[in-house]
C-alpha cells in the first residue's frame, strides 16, 4: 500500500531530541526522505561511474565504445519530443494536491472538483505520451538508423539491439506522466527510492552484461531495467491510486491550451535545446571523425553529468 503523504513522516514519530545523532544532524541541513534518495542516487551515478567507464575500456574494442555512446545520446534526444511536458505535470498537480489525499485503501481522493481535474490531465495525458512514444519511436528511431547506418560495421551488430532499446525507451516515455502525477502528489519520496533501486540495479546489470561479452546489448539492458522501474510504481505500488483514472472525468476539466501550454512551450524550447545541445558532441564525432573519438567523448561527458547533477540533486 502506498504511502499517504511523504510529509507525514516528518510530522510523527519520535521528537527531534529523541532522534539518533546522525538524524538530528540530517533535520538539521533540511534533508527530508525526498532529498536523502535523490542526493543517494547522485552519489551511487558518480561512485559507479568509473567501474562502469573501466569495464568498458576493457571489454570493450574502440568500435563498440563509439556505439555504446553513440545510443546513449541518440537516446537522450527524447526531450525534443516531450517537450518538459512532465514538468508542467508536477506543478499543475501540485496545486490540486493542496485538496487532495490518497486514503487508507491508497486511493486518490478529496474535494470532487480537484480530483476530476487531475483524473482529466491523466487521461490527457495518456493520449499525448501515446503520440509522443510514437514520435520518438518513428522520428528519433529513424535518425539514430541513419546516423548509425553511416558508419559501417562488420563487428557491431548493432540493428537489432537499435530497434528494441528504442521500443523500451517508446514504452517509458509513455509511462513517464504517471510518475510525473504522482510526484505533484507529494509522492517524491517513494518515486526517489524506486530511483535509488533502478540505479542500482541499473548498474549491476550493464556490469554483468559488459563482463560476460554481450557487447552493445548492454546499452539496451539500461533500458530494459528503466522500464521496469517504471511500471512498478503504477502498476504494481500504486496500482490502486490510478483507479479513478480509468473513468471519464466527471468535473471541471483541465483546458490544455490555456493552463498548460503557456508554460509547456517554455519549458519545451529549454529542453530541447539543452538535448541538442547535450547530444549534438558525441553524434557529431561518431559521423564525421574516426574511431575511438566518440567513445571518449562520451566517456568524459557522462563523468562530467554524474559530477554536475551530483552537485545540483540538493536544489531539486
Amino acid at each position: 500500500m502506498p504511502e499517504k503523504s511523504d510529509e507525514q513522516p516528518e510530522n510523527t514519530g519520535k521528537p527531534i531530541s529523541q532522534r539518533s545523532l546522525p538524524r538530528r544532524m540530517l533535520n538539521r541541513m533540511e534533508v527530508d526522505q525526498a532529498v536523502f534518495f535523490s542526493v543517494t542516487v547522485r552519489i551511487w551515478q558518480i561512485l559507479a561511474g568509473p567501474v562502469t567507464w573501466s569495464l568498458i575500456i576493457h571489454f570493450f574494442s574502440i568500435e563498440t565504445q563509439d556505439f555504446f555512446y553513440a545510443f546513449t545520446s541518440l537516446i537522450g534526444l527524447q526531450a525534443i519530443v516531450e517537450m518538459g511536458m512532465s514538468v508542467v505535470v508536477m506543478n499543475i498537480v501540485s496545486h490540486e494536491w493542496a485538496k487532495l489525499k490518497i486514503d487508507s485503501q491508497g486511493l486518490l481522493s478529496g474535494d470532487e472538483d480537484a480530483l476530476s481535474r487531475v483524473v482529466s490531465m491523466g487521461r490527457l495525458l495518456f493520449k499525448w505520451y501515446f503520440v509522443v512514444a510514437l514520435l520518438f519511436a518513428i522520428g528519433i528511431g529513424s535518425v539514430g538508423y541513419y546516423i548509425l547506418s553511416q558508419r559501417g560495421s562488420e563487428d557491431v551488430h548493432w540493428v537489432l539491439p537499435w530497434c528494441v532499446l528504442v521500443v523500451l525507451t517508446s514504452t517509458s516515455l509513455w509511462i513517464l506522466p504517471f510518475t510525473a502525477i504522482l510526484e505533484g502528489c507529494n509522492q517524491i519520496a517513494t518515486i526517489n527510492r524506486f530511483r535509488v533501486a533502478q540505479a542500482v540495479t541499473g548498474n549491476l546489470a550493464v556490469w554483468a552484461m559488459i563482463y560476460f561479452g554481450t557487447g552493445i546489448w548492454a546499452a539496451v539492458t539500461v533500458g530494459a531495467v528503466k522500464l521496469f522501474w517504471d511500471l512498478y510504481p503504477v502498476l504494481i505500488h500504486y496500482r490502486k491510486f490510478f483507479k479513478p483514472f480509468w473513468h471519464k472525468a466527471s468535473g471541471p476539466v483541465i483546458d490544455w491550451l490555456k493552463e498548460i501550454w503557456p508554460m509547456q512551450w517554455r519549458i519545451g524550447l529549454q529542453s530541447i535545446f539543452l538535448a541538442v545541445s547535450s547530444s549534438s558532441f558525441v553524434l557529431v564525432l561518431f559521423h564525421y571523425h574516426e574511431e575511438g573519438i566518440s567513445g571518449k567523448m562520451g566517456m568524459t561527458w557522462s563523468a562530467l553529468m554524474a559530477l554536475n547533477w551530483g552537485a545540483i540533486s540538493w536544489l531539486l
